[in-house]
């Protein structure tokens, strides 16, 4: 509590916010839980100031609804995440210690055994990782509208455009690599030399299950597909796409470390969409899983053509998130 109140102070002095609009969660039944979020992810923040976000300070704020931001003001790089959205996620995934229960999953419920926490605990960790650092690579754009602040979720009335659409996808992709380096650093410490493919699988269809039924409780999920609307693509275009990162960066990831496993991405895909199917209505007291297959389906071509047509705009510049990445990956590995 005391480095918060430090933080919110200076944050307060630095970028002129009312120190009334900051979330003091001393009070809160959830206490030890905001002080791991912001002890974590503010130590993460630090770590990574040579992307140029310094002075940066994470903080929570008294907003109920699940969402967050990004901001710049006067120099200042700030991750502001509602109350709300760590309630949301507790409430989601943490709380959901019989998850697996009645679900037909006895694989995972035997593979959940041979992990050092449970699956639910796992899919919450992922869940608020993906927010965070999703956050993070706003802050690392820092394109001009960072002044403004890039929200994670957006009503659909905000107005298009193809900048905000790949500032979005740039940051989930951001937010992707960052997962997939978490996913192969744990199924490391987990397994060492027992390492297998079907252990590095079974994580995986866990972490992107956590991805696809977060995006999946975005509001803007329930409106029909659309491609040149609204400030963020559609949920279910942003998860084809963080989910493919994810596995695409592990696979890469586990053959740099000169681990060979025979991961197949399709079977991946289709194993967590069926991962999901099974536990969706666990988590969110719903099963929208069958519209996404249906779009994925139907809308294949339309989302593949507006994906390649993104990824052509972004190609090369140096202003986006995981160019940045890029480059850092190859200073350290050559």
């Amino acid at each position: 509590m005391d480095e918060y109140h430090k933080t919110i102070a200076e944050a307060s002095r630095i970028a002129g916010i009312d120190i009334n609009s900051f979330f003091d969660y001393e009070y809160s039944p959830d206490k030890e839980e905001f002080d791991a979020i912001f002890t974590y992810y503010q130590e993460t923040l630090l770590s990574n100031k040579d992307y140029g976000i310094e002075p940066s300070y994470l903080y929570f704020n008294t907003g109920l609804i699940a969402n967050a931001k990004a901001k710049k003001i006067a120099d200042c790089y700030l991750i502001s995440i509602n109350m709300g959205m760590v309630i949301n996620l507790i409430s989601m995934f943490k709380n959901k210690a019989t998850l697996l229960d009645g679900t037909d999953n006895d694989e995972f419920i035997a593979f959940q055994a041979l992990l050092d926490t449970s699956v639910n605990e796992l899919m919450y960790q992922n869940a608020f990782h993906f927010t965070f650092y999703h956050e993070m690579a706003h802050l690392i754009q820092n394109s001009v509208l960072l002044e403004g602040a890039l929200y994670e979720r957006v009503d659909s009335t905000v107005e298009y455009s193809i900048q905000r659409h790949n500032l979005e996808l740039d940051a989930d992709e951001f937010s992707a690599l960052y997962i997939g380096a978490h996913t192969i650093q744990y199924a490391q410490h987990m397994f060492g030399s027992s390492i297998d493919t079907s252990k590095v699988e079974k994580l995986l269809i866990i972490v992107c299950s956590s991805a696809l039924l977060y995006l999946l409780s975005f509001r803007t999920n329930s409106d029909n597909i659309y491609y040149e609307e609204n400030s963020h693509p559609h949920p279910i275009i942003r998860i084809t796409c963080i989910v493919t990162a994810i596995i695409q960066y592990s696979v890469q990831a586990l053959g740099q470390i000169g681990l060979r496993l025979e991961l197949e991405p399709r079977r991946i895909v289709a194993e967590t969409i069926r991962f999901t199917n099974k536990i969706a209505h666990n988590v969110l007291g719903s099963n929208p899983i069958d519209r996404y297959e249906s779009y994925l389906s139907t809308e294949r071509e339309n989302i593949e053509a507006y994906i390649r047509h993104n990824d052509g705009f972004r190609d090369g510049d140096q202003s986006y998130a995981v160019f940045k990445w890029n480059v850092n990956a190859r200073n350290i590995h050559g």
